[in-house]
């Protein structure tokens, strides 16, 4: 591939399904490796890559930093399991990690008697949400704490 890609695309699961990061140029896709991952965050001229790790203990996260012509810095992470996200501002990054599968969503507007979850976002989202709370008021955060320390997936 010639020039800079229009698109870099990215798939979760790398050598095992075929997937890992490509490049898109308006006619070709091309494979760049075969790495899986997790997340993927977009800061000024560069990008930062979370790579998927097996979750065992004391395998470690890896971060890896492009800018347009490759990588540019490599970060490992010691005992970060499970890996699922990045948030990253281009200088520093915050790794999300967590040993449950369990999605919680906090929104203000479910504490009103009133409120119904008409948008499509919402109704889309809804099935896949395991706990549900308003999140904008002491008791409403005591629930949540109620609800972590007995264990999300319970």
């Amino acid at each position: 591939m010639t020039g800079r890609a229009d698109v870099l695309l990215i798939s979760c699961l790398g050598e095992q399904t075929g997937g890992g990061l490509f490049a898109y140029d308006g006619g070709v896709i091309e494979q760049l490796d075969t790495l899986s991952s997790t997340g993927l965050a977009v800061a000024e001229q560069q990008f930062g890559r979370l790579l998927w790790s097996s979750g065992e203990a004391g395998s470690p996260g890896e971060l890896l930093v492009y800018d347009e012509v490759g990588v540019m810095r490599y970060v490992r992470i010691d005992d970060l399991r499970e890996p699922h996200d990045l948030a990253w501002d281009g200088s520093s990054f915050v790794a999300v990690s967590t040993m449950s599968n369990s999605v919680v969503w906090l929104n203000p507007l479910k504490s009103s008697p009133d409120y119904e979850p008409l948008t499509r976002g919402m109704q889309a989202a809804l099935p896949h949400v395991d706990h549900f709370l308003a999140g904008n008021s002491i008791a409403s955060l005591e629930e949540l704490a109620d609800l972590l320390e007995g264990g999300l997936d319970e």
